[in-house]
This record gives structure tokens, sequence and C-alpha cells, in this order.
């Protein structure tokens, strides 16, 4: 059985994908990026990572510190998750 995992994609980038690319591009660590969005460091790892999306008051957030678009940010886009040997 294949499992989904939703991602986001903004400009042709997973969320993760352009979490990693704001944050270098503003020469900023990952705790500092969580600090400035007001997530916890922990909430960020989870974002970049692709394990987790964030919630809808940090949507927001992101939109207004990038510039992008808290609709680009929101559409959730499946693909599929690879199977894990049992």
């Amino acid at each position: 059985m294949t499992r989904f995992v939703a991602t986001v994609t903004v400009g042709g980038m997973d969320v993760c994908d352009r979490l990693v690319s704001w944050r270098r591009e503003q020469g900023l660590s990952q705790e500092a990026a969580a600090e400035r969005v007001g997530a916890s460091y922990g909430a960020w790892i989870s974002w970049e990572r692709g394990r987790r999306r964030p919630g809808t008051y940090f949507v927001l957030r992101l939109a207004e510190l990038t510039g992008i678009p808290a609709e680009a940010w929101a559409s959730p886009r499946r693909k599929p998750e690879p199977r894990r040997a049992a």
C-alpha cells in the first residue's frame, strides 16, 4: 500500500526547500529563522525536513516575511512517500 505525504510547492519548490532557500538568503540559522517567524526550533526543523507543514498562523507569517502569497504556502500537492522495508 502506498502512503501519501502532503507537500507544498512554491514556485516549483517544495515548502521545505523554499524554507531553506529563504533562510539562507537571509543569512539566518535555523534557530534564528524559527525565532523570526515565531515558531519553536523543533517546529522549524520539522518544516525544513518536510515532516510537517506550517499551520495557518505560520503560513500567514511566512507570507508576510517572504512576500510569497499565503495561498502558495498553503496549497498542498500530494506525492507518494517511499515504502520502508518491514
